[in-house]
């Protein structure tokens, strides 16, 4: 699906067993004018991306997974995202559900013990 900085539809396609594509012009001098003069509907100006610095100041995602061999099957892909997850918790970007702060304490007791 294509869509326009309005919303409205420009081209899709339906799902189905068969490959397909969506093709549509896209206006972008339309965008340009439309972000010039839009005092309302330009939401692209008003974001505080500055609030985000936190987040983005170092990589999330490991970089050149894929580059010297297949990043794999899912399992790997899980173990990734699994790690990725955990370091944005150590980052404090993310905290945990109180159900798996429950859990986590409780493995450690054990662990302990």
């Amino acid at each position: 699906m294509i869509v326009d900085y309005q919303g409205r539809i420009i081209s899709e396609h339906g799902y189905g067993a068969e490959p397909s594509y969506a093709g549509g012009i896209i206006d972008v001098e339309a965008l340009r004018q439309y972000r010039a003069r839009s005092l309302w509907g330009n939401w692209l100006r008003d974001i505080r991306t500055e609030q985000f610095r936190c987040i983005y100041e170092r990589p999330i995602y490991p970089k050149n997974l894929g580059l010297e061999k297949h990043p794999g099957q899912h399992a790997d892909h899980d173990e990734i995202r699994r790690r990725v997850l955990e370091d944005l918790v150590e980052r404090g970007i993310y905290r945990r559900p109180a159900h798996e702060k429950t859990e986590k304490t409780e493995r450690e007791k054990v662990t302990a013990d």
